[in-house]
């Protein structure tokens, strides 16, 4: 190892552990702290390849712990439920970003990205804050997790579709068909693996040697990446599915044991890459826009929660709570930007305004799910000059 690369990996690890510290002491996520990390780093250590293998294997696992988190189980329990919620949630906030992207004139890949990006909220801040607030319990937290767990299907179909088409090497029918009909045999292969699973894979990774097993582990992840990336796929999205597989299985304890200190990681050096390659002078021209998006975004989600609660019974509280959790993006949003600025004649400042609407975003986001209670006070002092504003105040 040279001295160059041994002062840069020190200088990488240090500044991660500070900027997470001080994250987690006012009660933010890391991930923009770690985004803001590599953005501050630029013009220290550019943008190296070792940075960008790292970062590659972080969203592997990252998309594999995802998709271990996904309950097949709990969709299929109460799917009618979901599927309604899910329903809305799609149907407003994709519409918000794929609309913009339109009138803005970009091509019809990039606004449906814009799409993606806009509606996915971060199903791994919202589960940590839901776990660190003590909110299981609460009657909106079943409905916030149905709405995570839809968007998480529609994410690893949404992102296979999406990586097919942008590594199509022409824009041809017959290409687009092909690359199109590649993703959908991959989902339907898994899918229904997930949905007939058999014993066989429970057995296959019965190894009792932690050393074996985490052998096993790995070159499972990377072997079904790699068949992935055959098929013209990101490799990500094979992992993602290896996770769904995996998620129903005895062996699931075992694996967050094995992975996570991997997962935290490198995740945290994707999140670094990410903001490695942002270009600070690109943000100035960048704001007016990025602060109308963040706006009819923010309102967007407060107005999805507000009706899947009140469709699930929840009071006018409990709905008010479940878009608050709702508000806040990250990985996903991350993931696709990525996708886009990787195909050809991509909209080049995409990752800056990604990276300003998550940053933003989970800041507020956060914000909001910490302080329901100040926000529910605020609204109840604006709702007294309203009369029918409010229809209940009863805690849920």
């Amino acid at each position: 190892m040279t001295w160059e690369m041994l002062t840069g990996s020190t200088v990488i690890l240090i500044s991660l552990f500070l900027a997470g510290r001080l994250a987690l002491h006012i009660g933010q996520s890391v991930i923009p702290a770690y985004i803001l990390v590599g953005i501050s780093a630029r013009p220290l250590i550019g943008h190296t390849h070792l940075i960008h293998f790292f970062a590659e294997l972080g969203v592997i696992l990252l998309l594999f712990f995802i998709g271990m988190e996904f309950s097949m189980d709990r969709f299929f329990s109460s799917a009618k439920r979901i599927f309604r919620g899910g329903i809305i949630d799609l149907l407003i906030n994709f519409s918000i970003g794929l609309s913009i992207g339109f009138l803005l004139g970009w091509r019809w890949l990039d606004s449906l990205i814009l799409g993606g990006i806009v509606y996915v909220s971060s199903s791994a801040i919202i589960s940590k804050m839901i776990i660190d607030q003590k909110r299981a319990a609460y009657p909106e937290t079943e409905t916030i997790l149905g709405i995570l767990v839809f968007e998480d299907l529609v994410m690893a179909v949404f992102i296979t579709m999406v990586s097919a088409v942008a590594t199509t090497p022409g824009t041809s029918p017959v290409y687009l068909l092909w690359s199109l009909s590649k993703g959908v045999l991959f989902c339907a292969a898994f899918f229904l693996i997930i949905r007939k699973r058999k014993g066989w894979i429970d057995r296959l990774y019965h190894v009792e040697s932690p050393e074996l097993f985490l052998f096993l582990i790995m070159g499972s992840i990377f072997c079904v990446s790699l068949f992935a990336r055959s098929l013209g796929l990101t490799e990500a999205i094979g992992a993602l599915f290896l996770g769904m597989t995996l998620s129903g299985t005895p062996h699931k304890p075992r694996l967050e044991a094995a992975l996570i200190p991997y997962r935290d990681l490198l995740a945290a050096l994707f999140f670094l890459s990410f903001g490695l390659q942002i270009k600070i002078q690109e943000w100035l021209g960048l704001i007016p826009f990025c602060l109308a998006l963040i706006g009819i975004s923010l309102t967007g989600k407060l107005i999805t929660g507000y009706l899947v609660g009140r469709l699930d019974g929840l009071t006018h509280r409990g709905a008010v709570n479940t878009g608050l959790f709702l508000v806040v993006r990250g990985e996903f949003s991350i993931i696709l930007a990525g996708i886009a600025t990787a195909t050809p004649e991509n909209i080049l400042y995409l990752k800056s305004v990604t990276a300003i609407y998550v940053l933003v975003l989970s800041i507020i986001g956060s914000c909001l799910m910490q302080n329901t209670e100040r926000v529910h006070g605020m609204i109840h002092r604006i709702g007294k000059f309203i009369p029918g504003a409010i229809p209940e105040t009863k805690e849920s």
